[in-house]
């Protein structure tokens, strides 16, 4: 399963408008039912769901909106992944 983008929404609120984020936060939203939905489709011996890749720009988001989902690996935090899913020095150094 491949997420793009899940916290675009989310950023907006953290950083226009930070209570309407917390209201956000206390809500059962969708969002959470959606990460439930994706939870009990990863656990079991016969799971429809075998990997999960879900790509955002904030990973305070990940664990605010969605930690329903507290078996996920944050690989952007690995050096061998850097290129996949981060900045590198280069690209840094060219904007």
């Amino acid at each position: 399963l491949f997420i793009d983008e899940y916290d675009s929404f989310v950023n907006k609120l953290l950083f226009t408008d930070m209570e309407q984020y917390k209201e956000f936060l206390k809500q059962n939203t969708i969002i959470h039912e959606f990460a439930s939905v994706i939870k009990s489709a990863l656990t079991g011996n016969y799971s429809a769901v075998s990997k999960i890749f879900i790509v955002g720009v904030s990973p305070v988001a990940i664990t605010d909106i969605i930690g329903e989902l507290n078996t996920l690996e944050n690989i952007s935090l690995y050096p061998q992944f850097y290129d996949l899913v981060g900045i590198n020095n280069k690209e840094l150094l060219d904007i």
